[in-house]
C-alpha cells in the first residue's frame, strides 16, 4: 500500500520504464534486462548521468509523486513572484496532486494551454492532465494518454528549470535529482501534516 492507502501498481522493470524515454547512449549501454528500477537509477547515479537519472526517475515515480516533484522544483527555483499564468499552472498541477479528481485534471489542461505547453509550469500541468482519463474533449470518444506522458512532461519541466540558470545548471540538476530521490523515499509528501 502507498502512504495514501491505495494499492501500489505492479513493479515495472527498468527496461520497460526506459524504453520510451530519450536516454543517452551511455545510459542505454548501462541498462541490463535484469535491472529493477532502483538498480538502474543507482547505476545512472554512480556513472554521473544525472540528466538521464532525472528523466528515468520522473518516469519511474507514481504519477502524483512525479508531478509533485515538478511543482516543488518550480516553487523553489523560479523567480518570485511567479507570473500569473505560471502561478495558475502550478496551482492547477498541485490541486490535481492533492485531489486526483477528473475536474482537477481537466483544469490542469486549461492551465497548461494558457501558460504554454513549452514552459516549465505548462509541462508540470500537462503531466497532471496526461496522468489518465482522456486527452480528447469530454463529449467525444475516449483517447487515453500513453503511459509514459506524465513522466516525459515532468522531465521536461525539470529540464526547463535547469535551463533557466545555465551557469548553475549542473548543481541545480544534482539538487533536483536528490529531491526526487527523497520523494521516492516518501519525503516531502503533499499530504503530510504540518508540524
Amino acid at each position: 500500500m502507498t502512504p495514501t492507502g491505495s494499492p501500489r501498481p505492479a513493479a515495472r522493470t527498468a527496461e520497460a520504464i526506459a524504453q520510451p524515454l530519450a536516454m543517452s547512449d551511455a545510459a542505454r549501454q548501462l541498462l541490463k534486462p535484469t535491472f529493477a528500477a532502483r538498480d538502474y537509477l543507482e547505476t545512472l547515479k554512480a556513472a554521473g548521468l544525472v540528466e538521464d537519472a532525472i528523466r528515468f526517475l520522473a518516469a519511474a515515480l507514481p504519477k502524483r509523486e512525479a508531478v509533485w516533484w515538478a511543482c516543488l522544483c518550480l516553487r523553489e527555483r523560479l523567480a518570485k513572484p511567479l507570473a500569473l499564468l505560471t502561478e495558475k499552472a502550478v496551482v492547477a498541477a498541485e490541486t490535481w496532486v492533492r485531489e486526483g479528481s477528473e475536474a482537477a485534471r481537466r483544469n490542469a489542461e486549461k492551465a497548461a494551454e494558457q501558460v504554454g505547453w513549452g514552459t516549465a509550469a505548462g509541462c508540470a500541468a500537462a503531466g497532471a492532465f496526461w496522468s489518465g482519463g482522456s486527452m480528447a474533449p469530454a463529449n467525444v470518444p475516449v483517447v487515453p494518454p500513453r503511459e509514459d506522458l506524465t513522466g516525459q512532461a515532468v522531465a521536461a519541466s525539470l529540464a526547463f528549470v535547469c535551463a533557466a540558470d545555465p551557469a548553475n545548471a549542473p548543481m541545480i540538476r544534482q539538487e533536483i535529482f536528490e529531491q526526487g530521490l527523497a520523494i521516492s523515499a516518501g519525503k516531502f509528501r503533499w499530504d503530510a501534516k504540518a508540524t
